[in-house]
């Protein structure tokens, strides 16, 4: 982060304890990047744009709020030296991501698809298809929350398409879990008694935010 160029993204590999700056972004604010899990070298990198906040205003690099897309190409595994990574072929999404939420990305079926997770809503951009006639892609919606202020699920592939196998969420400070077949469509996920979704169970203690599921979806995790 610099309080003149704003956002730069780095790329860190653990194993050499080398870290590469990835260069090519136009000036302004960038958030929740994420790198899709394919083969080869050549990787595509998701970011969103956020149009202003607290600390650097609204004045500046407004345009353009949203979700985007770039390909970057990984450095060889035998490099010892750091150096910039150029991000390439930048392009905006069009999609229902409110940039103003917190975020969270994750590519699925390599590059095919992204999950977004936010406040009180999860929903799968279906990159792979291409946009329709309008410019937008298709948006699978997979689980929402009534009052929650964070919510991820384990998503699941089946013949018909992805649906949520299960459903994390923080709602007044706890952290709570449903089933997806608790679930009918339009339903969301609460935790008031006597109207909380069937099959809830709290799982925290303590409280917690920042809550995750592991990859296989077994395991959820948060922070105190």
């Amino acid at each position: 982060w610099s309080d003149t160029q704003f956002t730069t993204f780095e790329l860190a590999d653990l194993h050499s304890d080398i870290a590469y700056e990835l260069v090519g972004l136009p000036f302004g604010r960038y958030f929740s990047p994420v790198l899709c899990e394919c083969s080869g070298s050549g990787r595509q990198i998701a970011f969103l744009k956020s149009g202003g906040d607290l600390l650097t205003g609204d004045i500046l690099a407004t345009a353009g709020v949203g979700l985007y897309i770039g390909d970057i190409t990984l450095p060889h595994k035998d490099s010892k030296a750091p150096h910039s990574i150029e991000i390439r072929n930048i392009r905006f999404i069009p999609s229902d991501i409110n940039t103003e939420d917190r975020v969270n990305l994750r590519f699925l079926e390599k590059n095919k698809k992204l999950l977004v997770q936010q406040s009180s809503t999860a929903f799968i951009i279906d990159l792979g298809s291409g946009a329709d006639e309008f410019g937008k892609y298709t948006h699978i919606p997979l689980a929402a929350g009534k009052t929650s202020s964070e919510l991820v699920v384990a998503p699941v592939a089946s013949k018909q398409g992805y649906t949520a196998e299960s459903v994390a969420f923080v709602d007044f400070f706890h952290v709570y879990f449903a089933p997806g077949v608790a679930l009918n469509d339009g339903d969301e996920v609460w935790s008031r008694p006597g109207n909380a979704t069937n099959g809830l169970a709290r799982v925290s203690l303590d409280g917690g935010h920042d809550v995750t599921f592991t990859r296989d979806g077994k395991k959820i995790f948060w922070f105190l």
